[in-house]
């Protein structure tokens, strides 16, 4: 729960693991609850594709006013608030712009061919686990997700597969953050990446009836494009993080001593 709040909160799943890693280092956490509170931050982050949808991108530069004149004020918590504002505005700011450039792009007809042409979802996976790698941020890589469903630019195949790619490639840019911690902390940043690769690959099985599924709640329910996918991210993060909360004994239990052969429990 902890994990899911702070998220929520920061709008950074990235943010909380970073945290959470040092808190780790530091003692302050054990091995078990990181793991928990980094599982928590993957529910946490769906919030914000749901925020996207709400065009909140046309009033970022008012976000970010906000966020400057409580940034000056010398209070540390305010100006700490100010500063997340400021940073949330900037994120809607970008991504306003960028649904611009795709709307723009969807008119373009090689840029269209090339992504329609890309009909394997496992493709999809790949593409996206590098593009939220480098930004350091699945919910922007969701955003970008999003904008090109919503211009009918990729199929709902596709757009899964970018969704399950979104989570494992800010997994990966977590572990590179972590590379100068604790060794507890890179392997609580293993089972997380191990988590979302897993989760990721049962999707990918039921992809096509989870397809249909959302298929048919997006007609039924007339539901926007970006919803659809913003439902599809929620639903993946849940399920999956349920499913290990319920064996997470068993779960820990294989990844550490089984896969990196750690015995967690002589750890402080």
């Amino acid at each position: 729960m902890i994990g899911i709040i702070f998220t929520a909160l920061i709008q950074s799943s990235s943010g909380v693991t970073a945290i959470t890693i040092a808190f780790l280092s530091s003692g302050l956490l054990s091995f078990e609850a990181s793991v928990l509170i980094i599982l928590g931050s993957n529910i946490g982050t769906c919030i914000t594709p749901f925020i996207f949808t709400f065009n909140i991108d046309k009033y970022a530069l008012l976000i970010i006013v906000l966020g400057y004149i409580l940034s000056l004020i010398n209070k540390h918590k305010i100006k700490i608030l100010g500063n997340i504002i400021i940073g949330l505005g900037l994120i809607f700011l970008g991504l306003g712009f960028l649904d611009y450039g795709l709307n723009y792009l969807s008119q373009n007809i090689l840029f269209t061919n090339i992504l329609k042409n890309t009909k394997s979802p496992f493709l999809s996976i790949i593409i996206s686990s590098f593009v939220a790698t480098i930004l350091q941020s699945s919910s922007a890589t969701i955003a970008i997700t999003q904008s090109l469903y919503n211009n009918q630019i990729i199929s709902i195949y596709s757009a899964l597969g970018f969704m399950l790619g979104a989570n494992i490639g800010t997994c990966l840019a977590s572990y590179i953050l972590a590379i100068s911690s604790s060794n507890e902390a890179k392997l609580s940043i293993k089972v997380n990446i191990i988590f979302n690769i897993v989760g990721a690959l049962a999707f990918f099985i039921f992809l096509k009836p989870f397809a249909k599924l959302l298929l048919f709640l997006e007609n039924h329910y007339q539901l926007t494009k970006s919803i659809t996918i913003a439902y599809s991210h929620l639903i993946f993060n849940i399920a999956s993080t349920l499913i290990v909360f319920i064996f997470f004994k068993q779960f820990l239990y294989v990844c550490t001593k089984r896969l990196f052969q750690v015995d967690t429990n002589t750890k402080k």
